[in-house]
């Protein structure tokens, strides 16, 4: 399970681990209202990732949205948290968190950020897994 907990004055971690298959990493980083979360899993195996995000729309992998990234299957949102079932590879996130004023609007998602306005075109919601 890789599962950052942001949070209080820590505002990066990375940890690795030394598995029977391989080297398993994780890293992340929060600057300007965005965190950014780095994943190696190993070959022959898989994990689950829980990603800190308002929405599962709003979480990319590799610039592209991560519910349709290869290697990757959305299960749900659990208590703000994007949760993926991952293939060995690996996933580069990035998340747009709600407090950079992030917002869903007729298939745009627009991510304000100081000066920067950030826009990517949202899948079809008829692409997206439901939400619990």
């Amino acid at each position: 399970l890789i599962q950052p907990q942001p949070g209080g004055g820590l505002t990066w971690a990375r940890a690795t681990y030394q598995s029977i298959r391989g080297t398993i990493a994780s890293r992340w980083k929060r600057a300007g209202g965005r965190l950014t979360l780095d994943v190696t899993i190993p070959a022959n195996a898989t994990a689950t990732i829980d990603v800190p995000a308002p929405a599962a729309a709003a979480v990319t992998e590799s610039g592209r949205p991560a519910v349709r990234a290869e290697g990757l299957r959305f299960q749900r949102m659990a208590a703000g948290r994007a949760v993926f079932e991952a293939g060995s590879g690996e996933y580069h996130f990035t998340v747009v968190e709600a407090g950079a004023a992030a917002k869903f609007e007729r298939g745009i998602w627009r991510g304000i950020t100081g000066s920067q306005t950030n826009r990517c075109l949202l899948p079809d919601s008829s692409y997206l897994p439901t939400q619990e």
